[in-house]
């Protein structure tokens, strides 16, 4: 995820919602760096809104993490995989979601 938010940081952007930790416990820029994630990545949390479902539900997450998706700039969901996703999985569904 870190190369390709760096490799396509102009025209894409890389959003990790996470549901384990939580403002208080973590120090997030620590988070990220011990996981090596590039800076470039947008890191949220995922919260319970005003329905009583958490975003990653609302996004058509059943469960399983972790969830994949890429959301075009109309706000469509274009791609979805939950479970792993390579690097070489990744990049070819972000390439093919810019249509290059």
């Amino acid at each position: 995820f870190s190369e390709v938010a760096e490799e396509f940081a102009k025209t894409v952007n890389v959003i990790a919602i996470h549901s384990e930790y939580t403002e208080t416990n973590v120090d997030i820029s620590e988070f990220i760096t011990e996981k090596g994630w590039s800076e470039l990545i947008k890191f949220a949390y995922d919260s319970e809104q005003e329905s009583g479902d958490l975003v990653y539900e609302l996004l058509g997450g059943k469960g399983t993490y972790p969830m994949t998706l890429i959301i075009d700039d109309q706000g469509i969901i274009t791609f979805k995989v939950i479970g792993s996703l390579t690097h070489d999985e990744l990049l070819e569904a972000v390439v093919s979601a810019l249509g290059e």
